[in-house]
């Protein structure tokens, strides 16, 4: 059911749990109005402290080395016919759509669950599950950017990447067909919430995230809190879904 008066975007009530589900999809950059291919875009992964943007020692180290990577690529940009600038850190983003959930909803009991989905593209994907758990102060870290008890309205977030294929005509599956996608679920509160939950809603979601955490090579592994993030995530992607690959030609999948 869509657009229910319970003013979540969807819900099902049945004989094994009530599902509450608010859909945030943010703005994909390819799809940006003001979006220039012709512009080489810097990004910074993740946070590293959590201090105001303006005493941050992380942020003053990563601006200084950004603006430095950027005058030495822009003699190279120009060549062919590109600039370069340096991009805003999106990671506020998942705790705006965490707010706006959380106020809708009320507290799931035994029976129901309340969950957050964000629906991005594979290379958003990525850089939100850096956000949730970089080792530094990501969620599940000793020092997190967000206090999750401050969304106890929320059982689980869950990243999608079911926008990839929606403008890449390249893709030659059902496009609205989720099941061509994958989903990582994330417990907000882990030891508190209770498996028949975490399993349920796994199982409804082809839940992927242990597959990821669990990869074969260690020191990728963000559970270790080492390790090179993006690359146990590339490794995912050629593995377990090549369709979504960067410059995968055949989308056949």
């Amino acid at each position: 059911k869509v657009n229910s008066p319970k003013d979540v975007d969807l819900y099902n009530d049945d004989n094994s749990f009530n599902i509450r589900i608010e859909v945030k999809t943010p703005e994909i950059e390819k799809l940006n109005k003001d979006y220039d291919s012709n512009v080489i875009t810097l990004k910074m992964d993740h946070r590293y402290d959590n201090f105001p943007k303006d005493i941050s020692p992380s942020l003053n180290n990563f601006q200084i080395a950004m603006n430095e990577i950027m005058e030495q690529i822009k003699p190279h940009a120009a060549e062919i016919g590109k600039t370069v600038k340096i991009a805003k850190n999106e990671d506020l983003k998942i705790k705006t759509f965490l707010d706006k959930a959380n106020e809708k909803m009320i507290r799931s009991d035994d029976k129901t669950i309340n969950a957050l989905l964000i629906c991005v593209d594979t290379q958003t994907f990525g850089e939100y599950l850096d956000h949730i758990f970089s080792a530094y102060c990501g969620w599940f870290s000793n020092d997190p950017y967000l206090n999750l008890n401050d969304y106890l309205n929320i059982d689980f977030v869950i990243l999608s990447n079911c926008c990839e294929a929606h403008f890449d005509s390249n893709f030659k599956f059902n496009v609205w067909d989720a099941s061509n996608y994958f989903n990582f679920v994330i417990p907000l509160r882990i030891n508190e919430t209770k498996a028949e939950k975490s399993n349920f809603i796994a199982t409804l979601f082809n839940d992927e995230l242990m597959k990821f955490l669990d990869g074969k090579d260690s020191k990728y592994n963000p559970k270790q809190g080492t390790g090179i993030f993006e690359l146990q995530f590339g490794e995912f992607i050629s593995k377990e879904h090549p369709c979504f690959c960067p410059n995968k030609q055949n989308r056949k999948y």
